[in-house]
């Protein structure tokens, strides 16, 4: 028995033998078709995983973007926090664009349309003024508490 012919022999019991020995023997265009699929499949799973790191790396270069933007707008807001100080905003007002606060002849109060002007504050005389509050006195020197 020649070498060959044993390890025909050994693969006609193999497993995979058993599987495709009905196959052979049924007209012999399953095992091409088999085949077929078997490659189309391989190269399916190889495709998906190919897109599925392509994907991954374009993930990843999103997420470095983002990153660097919200690194970048940390610096921003730091930035105009810095330019909005009052102390800066006051010393370009004076210094660059001569800018001064008016004085009282400079300041003009105005009214509403159709707003009435306010009353003006009625000046107590002192005689007035305590008589009023001598008659307060007197109220309370002179009412009972707690009331009957």
């Amino acid at each position: 028995m020649s070498r060959m012919s044993r390890i025909q022999g050994l693969l006609d019991f193999s497993p995979l033998a058993v599987l495709i020995g009905p196959l052979r023997a049924a007209g012999g265009w399953q095992l091409p078709v088999l085949v077929a699929l078997l490659l189309l499949s391989s190269l399916g799973a190889i495709f998906a995983s190919h897109e599925a790191r392509r994907h991954f790396e374009a993930l990843e270069r999103a997420r470095l973007a983002r990153d660097q933007l919200l690194e970048q707008r940390g610096r921003l807001l730091i930035e105009r926090g810095a330019f909005s100080a009052y102390h800066r905003v006051d010393v370009i007002a004076t210094e660059q664009l001569v800018m001064r606060s008016p004085g009282a002849e400079g300041t003009a109060l105005v009214r509403p349309w159709g707003a009435r002007p306010a009353p003006r504050p009625v000046a107590l005389r002192p005689s007035t003024w305590s008589r009023l509050t001598s008659g307060a006195w007197a109220c309370l020197l002179s009412c009972s508490w707690p009331p009957p």
